[in-house]
């Protein structure tokens, strides 16, 4: 799976708006649990 499609993937299971500005942040597992879990508690 191409990391595009990882990214959208993410929005649209956990409908989450990832601004293309923030997809360096998303290039490792843990580091997506920690932005979604941010994303959750708001």
């Amino acid at each position: 799976m191409g990391f595009l499609n990882f990214v959208i993937s993410i929005h649209k299971t956990f409908d989450v708006e990832i601004q293309e500005a923030d997809y360096s942040k998303y290039g490792t597992l843990n580091v997506c649990v920690e932005q979604l879990s941010g994303h959750r508690a708001e």
